[in-house]
């Protein structure tokens, strides 16, 4: 367990300016999506210019009429398909807390990906869906454009290009891999702390992350202002990352009997556990 935490027990609670409040930790997906919303509002109230969110691999809202248990999905279960499916979900809740506003754009990683999103979404207002492919034919204006159509731009300058053009103040990077993190890098400077920059589902964190180094250095320079994330054979584990009443985030861990069971607290910090 990481420095600075301490094991407070299941019935411990907190206290600021004499008030007293438990530890707001989800059990269901409604609560996942609460704490999504709140964790948004601090970040965005306290200008953060680079935060990452994350929900658990499959694990989705049901704004596609299915609403998962908060529960690991089966590796038999976890097809590209539904993982994409999953990731779509998250985004969709992030462009309605933006209310599809004109300079927010939101990048998947192919064109595939981003005209999936368009085709299950049907509408996302005056917001932008890109595609941060490097690869493909040219695409019509009246599907996702891919940062590859300018072929004699280097991706960085594909990727400034498209942000300039549709005025974007807040981008949304939709589970980047390696490529993409490596663009993200090049051209961070350059985007500024007046772009804000949002990763879903980057997987930065804990066993699951490849490729250690660069996304060691990624999660470095991102928030991680709402984090869900199942640890243990079946996921009897919850490291949880969110806002809390007294308006500032903290790190939990606890364990959970069942899925939609509330998870009982055995620790709270302001590090990032460690796997031990």
């Amino acid at each position: 367990v990481a420095s600075g935490w301490g094991d407070l027990g299941s019935l411990v609670q907190n206290t600021f300016g004499g008030t007293t409040w438990t530890p707001r930790l989800p059990s269901t997906a409604e609560e996942a999506y609460d704490g999504l919303l709140a964790s948004l509002n601090y970040a965005c109230g306290e200008e953060k210019a680079r935060i990452e969110v994350e929900l658990p691999p499959g694990f989705r809202l049901g704004f596609q009429g299915v609403k998962d248990e908060l529960r690991l999905v089966p590796e038999k279960d976890l097809s590209p398909e539904r993982i994409a499916w999953a990731d779509r979900e998250l985004t969709a809740a992030i462009l309605l807390y933006f209310g599809e506003a004109p300079d927010l754009c939101i990048a998947f990683r192919t064109s595939q990906l981003a005209s999936a999103a368009k085709r299950e979404w049907k509408s996302w207002g005056q917001s932008h869906i890109l595609s941060l492919s490097s690869k493909g034919p040219r695409q019509r204006q009246s599907r996702p454009r891919s940062f590859a159509d300018e072929e004699v731009l280097s991706p960085r300058d594909r990727l400034l290009a498209a942000v300039n053009k549709n005025g974007c103040k807040t981008l949304v990077v939709v589970a980047p891999r390696s490529e993409q993190l490596r663009i993200l890098g090049e051209v961070d400077a350059e985007l500024g702390q007046e772009t804000q920059v949002i990763l879903v589902n980057p997987r930065l964190r804990g066993r699951s992350a490849r490729d250690t180094e660069l996304r060691s250095t990624t999660a470095a320079g991102y928030d991680p202002v709402f984090h869900v994330r199942l640890e243990g054979a079946g996921g009897e584990g919850l490291v949880y990352r969110s806002v809390q009443p007294d308006d500032k985030l903290y790190w939990f861990l606890a364990q959970r009997a069942l899925p939609s069971v509330e998870p009982v607290q055995v620790s709270q910090g302001n590090s990032e556990p460690t796997d031990e």
